[in-house]
Protein backbone atom coordinates (compact mmCIF):
# COMPACT_ATOMS: atom_id res chain seq x y z
CA UNK A 1 0.00 0.00 0.00
CA UNK A 2 2.79 2.37 0.93
CA UNK A 3 4.57 1.47 -2.33
CA UNK A 4 1.41 2.24 -4.32
CA UNK A 5 0.93 5.63 -2.58
CA UNK A 6 4.58 6.53 -3.19
CA UNK A 7 4.31 5.64 -6.85
CA UNK A 8 1.18 7.78 -7.18
CA UNK A 9 2.95 10.77 -5.59
CA UNK A 10 5.94 10.28 -7.89
CA UNK A 11 3.76 10.17 -10.99
CA UNK A 12 1.84 13.28 -9.93
CA UNK A 13 5.11 15.13 -9.32
CA UNK A 14 6.33 14.29 -12.82
CA UNK A 15 3.04 15.46 -14.33
CA UNK A 16 3.20 18.77 -12.42
CA UNK A 17 6.78 19.41 -13.57
CA UNK A 18 5.73 18.74 -17.17
CA UNK A 19 2.76 21.12 -16.87
CA UNK A 20 4.94 23.88 -15.40
CA UNK A 21 7.54 23.55 -18.14
CA UNK A 22 4.86 23.50 -20.83
CA UNK A 23 3.22 26.65 -19.45
CA UNK A 24 6.56 28.47 -19.41
CA UNK A 25 7.16 27.46 -23.03
CA UNK A 26 3.71 28.51 -24.20
CA UNK A 27 3.11 31.60 -22.12
CA UNK A 28 6.60 32.86 -21.27
CA UNK A 29 7.08 34.98 -24.41
CA UNK A 30 3.57 36.28 -25.06
CA UNK A 31 1.55 39.18 -23.84
CA UNK A 32 0.67 38.91 -20.16
CA UNK A 33 2.50 37.15 -17.34
CA UNK A 34 6.18 36.58 -17.97
CA UNK A 35 8.87 34.64 -16.13
CA UNK A 36 12.14 35.68 -14.58
CA UNK A 37 14.09 32.42 -14.60
CA UNK A 38 16.43 33.42 -17.46
CA UNK A 39 19.83 34.78 -16.45
CA UNK A 40 21.86 37.19 -18.56
CA UNK A 41 24.92 35.57 -20.12
CA UNK A 42 28.41 37.00 -19.69
CA UNK A 43 28.53 37.71 -23.44
CA UNK A 44 25.25 39.65 -23.33
CA UNK A 45 26.47 41.64 -20.32
CA UNK A 46 29.66 42.53 -22.18
CA UNK A 47 27.72 43.51 -25.31
CA UNK A 48 25.42 45.80 -23.33
CA UNK A 49 28.40 47.61 -21.83
CA UNK A 50 29.76 48.19 -25.32
CA UNK A 51 26.68 50.06 -26.55
CA UNK A 52 26.10 53.79 -26.20
CA UNK A 53 22.41 53.26 -25.46
CA UNK A 54 20.71 51.96 -22.34
CA UNK A 55 19.15 48.52 -22.65
CA UNK A 56 16.61 47.32 -20.09
CA UNK A 57 17.97 43.78 -19.99
CA UNK A 58 15.51 42.50 -17.41
CA UNK A 59 12.50 43.39 -19.57
CA UNK A 60 13.90 41.25 -22.40
CA UNK A 61 14.83 38.36 -20.09
CA UNK A 62 11.51 38.32 -18.27
CA UNK A 63 9.53 37.46 -21.39
CA UNK A 64 11.98 34.98 -22.88
CA UNK A 65 10.61 31.47 -23.25
CA UNK A 66 13.98 30.00 -24.26
CA UNK A 67 16.80 30.77 -21.85
CA UNK A 68 19.39 29.40 -24.28
CA UNK A 69 18.42 32.04 -26.86
CA UNK A 70 16.71 34.86 -25.01
CA UNK A 71 14.93 37.89 -26.41
CA UNK A 72 17.90 39.86 -25.06
CA UNK A 73 20.44 37.78 -27.00
CA UNK A 74 18.41 38.05 -30.20
CA UNK A 75 18.01 41.81 -29.87
CA UNK A 76 21.69 42.37 -29.11
CA UNK A 77 22.60 40.42 -32.25
CA UNK A 78 20.54 42.81 -34.36
CA UNK A 79 22.15 45.83 -32.66
CA UNK A 80 25.62 44.42 -33.34
CA UNK A 81 24.68 43.93 -36.98
CA UNK A 82 23.50 47.53 -37.19
CA UNK A 83 26.66 48.83 -35.53
CA UNK A 84 28.85 46.97 -38.02
CA UNK A 85 26.79 48.02 -41.05
CA UNK A 86 28.41 50.42 -43.53
CA UNK A 87 27.24 51.34 -46.99
CA UNK A 88 30.29 51.96 -49.15
CA UNK A 89 28.63 54.03 -51.86
CA UNK A 90 25.39 55.75 -52.80
CA UNK A 91 24.09 55.35 -56.36
CA UNK A 92 23.32 58.72 -57.98
CA UNK A 93 19.54 58.13 -58.26
CA UNK A 94 19.22 57.84 -54.47
CA UNK A 95 21.92 60.31 -53.44
CA UNK A 96 20.33 62.82 -51.03
CA UNK A 97 20.70 64.19 -47.50
CA UNK A 98 18.91 61.25 -45.93
CA UNK A 99 20.89 58.51 -47.65
CA UNK A 100 24.16 60.31 -46.95
CA UNK A 101 23.28 60.32 -43.26
CA UNK A 102 22.49 56.60 -43.43
CA UNK A 103 25.81 55.43 -44.89
CA UNK A 104 26.84 54.72 -41.29
CA UNK A 105 23.53 53.75 -39.62
CA UNK A 106 25.02 53.48 -36.13
CA UNK A 107 26.40 57.01 -36.33
CA UNK A 108 22.96 58.09 -37.53
CA UNK A 109 21.42 56.58 -34.38
CA UNK A 110 23.91 58.39 -32.17
CA UNK A 111 22.67 61.76 -33.49
CA UNK A 112 19.12 61.02 -32.31
CA UNK A 113 17.63 61.84 -28.94
CA UNK A 114 16.25 58.53 -27.70
CA UNK A 115 17.79 57.09 -24.54
CA UNK A 116 17.61 53.34 -25.00
CA UNK A 117 15.56 50.19 -25.54
CA UNK A 118 13.10 48.18 -23.51
CA UNK A 119 10.91 45.15 -24.23
CA UNK A 120 7.12 45.30 -23.98
CA UNK A 121 5.06 42.05 -24.14
CA UNK A 122 2.67 43.26 -26.81
CA UNK A 123 1.29 41.12 -29.60
CA UNK A 124 -0.05 44.12 -31.52
CA UNK A 125 3.03 46.11 -32.52
CA UNK A 126 6.54 45.57 -33.85
CA UNK A 127 8.07 48.51 -31.97
CA UNK A 128 7.15 52.01 -30.82
CA UNK A 129 8.73 55.21 -29.57
CA UNK A 130 7.84 56.10 -26.00
CA UNK A 131 7.36 59.67 -24.77
CA UNK A 132 9.99 59.04 -22.08
CA UNK A 133 12.61 58.64 -24.79
CA UNK A 134 12.86 54.86 -24.99
CA UNK A 135 12.18 52.62 -27.96
CA UNK A 136 9.85 49.77 -27.11
CA UNK A 137 10.61 46.45 -28.79
CA UNK A 138 7.70 43.98 -28.99
CA UNK A 139 7.13 40.35 -29.94
CA UNK A 140 6.58 40.94 -33.67
CA UNK A 141 10.05 42.49 -33.94
CA UNK A 142 11.59 39.04 -33.66
CA UNK A 143 9.42 37.63 -36.45
CA UNK A 144 11.03 39.82 -39.11
CA UNK A 145 14.28 39.14 -40.93
CA UNK A 146 17.40 41.13 -40.06
CA UNK A 147 16.71 43.92 -42.57
CA UNK A 148 13.18 44.37 -41.21
CA UNK A 149 14.58 44.54 -37.67
CA UNK A 150 17.22 47.12 -38.55
CA UNK A 151 14.84 49.29 -40.55
CA UNK A 152 12.44 49.21 -37.58
CA UNK A 153 15.14 50.58 -35.26
CA UNK A 154 15.99 53.31 -37.78
CA UNK A 155 12.28 54.17 -38.11
CA UNK A 156 11.65 54.46 -34.37
CA UNK A 157 14.87 56.37 -33.71
CA UNK A 158 13.78 59.06 -36.18
CA UNK A 159 10.73 59.75 -33.99
CA UNK A 160 13.11 61.21 -31.41
CA UNK A 161 14.38 63.82 -33.88
CA UNK A 162 13.06 67.24 -32.85
CA UNK A 163 12.49 68.46 -36.40
CA UNK A 164 10.98 65.23 -37.72
CA UNK A 165 7.24 65.42 -38.50
CA UNK A 166 5.03 62.89 -36.76
CA UNK A 167 2.77 60.47 -38.58
CA UNK A 168 -0.61 61.73 -39.74
CA UNK A 169 -3.87 60.20 -40.90
CA UNK A 170 -3.80 58.52 -44.30
CA UNK A 171 -5.97 59.94 -47.05
CA UNK A 172 -4.74 57.65 -49.81
CA UNK A 173 -3.78 54.02 -50.28
CA UNK A 174 -5.06 50.94 -48.48
CA UNK A 175 -4.82 52.62 -45.08
CA UNK A 176 -7.07 55.55 -45.96
CA UNK A 177 -8.70 56.95 -42.83
CA UNK A 178 -6.17 55.31 -40.48
CA UNK A 179 -4.94 57.78 -37.86
CA UNK A 180 -1.17 58.13 -37.47
CA UNK A 181 -0.38 55.55 -40.16
CA UNK A 182 1.20 57.76 -42.85
CA UNK A 183 3.87 60.39 -43.44
CA UNK A 184 2.90 63.49 -45.37
CA UNK A 185 5.59 63.25 -48.03
CA UNK A 186 8.68 61.26 -48.98
CA UNK A 187 11.45 63.74 -48.19
CA UNK A 188 15.06 64.03 -49.29
CA UNK A 189 15.87 66.74 -46.72
CA UNK A 190 17.05 65.18 -43.47
CA UNK A 191 15.56 67.72 -41.07
CA UNK A 192 12.10 67.28 -42.58
CA UNK A 193 12.26 63.51 -42.91
CA UNK A 194 9.58 61.52 -41.12
CA UNK A 195 10.11 57.98 -39.86
CA UNK A 196 8.65 56.26 -42.93
CA UNK A 197 10.89 58.44 -45.10
CA UNK A 198 14.01 57.36 -43.23
CA UNK A 199 12.90 53.73 -43.29
CA UNK A 200 12.28 53.97 -47.05
CA UNK A 201 15.73 55.38 -47.85
CA UNK A 202 17.44 52.88 -45.56
CA UNK A 203 15.76 50.02 -47.45
CA UNK A 204 16.76 51.63 -50.75
CA UNK A 205 20.36 51.60 -49.55
CA UNK A 206 20.03 47.88 -48.79
CA UNK A 207 18.60 47.19 -52.26
CA UNK A 208 21.25 49.20 -54.11
CA UNK A 209 24.28 48.24 -52.00
CA UNK A 210 27.02 47.05 -54.35
CA UNK A 211 28.73 44.96 -51.68
CA UNK A 212 25.52 42.91 -51.14
CA UNK A 213 25.68 43.00 -47.37
CA UNK A 214 22.49 40.99 -46.98
CA UNK A 215 21.17 37.80 -48.57
CA UNK A 216 19.04 37.73 -51.69
CA UNK A 217 15.78 37.04 -49.82
CA UNK A 218 16.34 40.02 -47.55
CA UNK A 219 17.15 42.28 -50.52
CA UNK A 220 13.99 41.18 -52.34
CA UNK A 221 11.92 41.74 -49.18
CA UNK A 222 13.46 45.21 -48.78
CA UNK A 223 12.48 46.09 -52.36
CA UNK A 224 8.92 44.91 -51.81
CA UNK A 225 8.75 46.94 -48.59
CA UNK A 226 9.83 50.14 -50.40
CA UNK A 227 7.01 49.59 -52.91
CA UNK A 228 4.55 49.10 -50.07
CA UNK A 229 5.71 52.25 -48.31
CA UNK A 230 5.35 54.40 -51.43
CA UNK A 231 1.90 52.98 -52.19
CA UNK A 232 0.38 53.16 -48.73
CA UNK A 233 2.45 55.20 -46.25
CA UNK A 234 2.76 58.63 -47.90
CA UNK A 235 -0.10 61.03 -48.51
CA UNK A 236 1.39 62.85 -51.49
CA UNK A 237 1.21 61.34 -54.94
CA UNK A 238 4.41 59.92 -56.37
CA UNK A 239 5.54 59.06 -59.82
CA UNK A 240 8.26 56.48 -60.33
CA UNK A 241 10.42 57.16 -63.33
CA UNK A 242 11.18 53.82 -64.97
CA UNK A 243 14.79 54.86 -65.31
CA UNK A 244 16.98 54.35 -62.21
CA UNK A 245 14.14 54.22 -59.68
CA UNK A 246 14.08 58.00 -59.46
CA UNK A 247 11.28 59.28 -57.22
CA UNK A 248 9.48 62.48 -58.17
CA UNK A 249 7.10 64.20 -55.79
CA UNK A 250 4.03 65.58 -57.52
CA UNK A 251 2.78 68.65 -55.65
Amino acid sequence: MMYRDGLRVCIMSIIMVFICQWSVFVFGGVEGKGNSHCIMSAQDAADIKSFEFKIDSQSFLKYSSDCSNTRLTQFLLSLKKLRALKFTDIPKPIDNEVTRALTRPWEFLKTKHFTGFTFVPSGKIVASYNANGTINIANHYFEGDIVKQLSTIIHEAQHSEVTAPWHESCYTGQLIGSAGACDSVLETRLKLAGSYTVEYWFLKMVVHAKNKIFGEKSIIAAGLRTNELVAHRFNHVFEHAQNNDLVVVVT
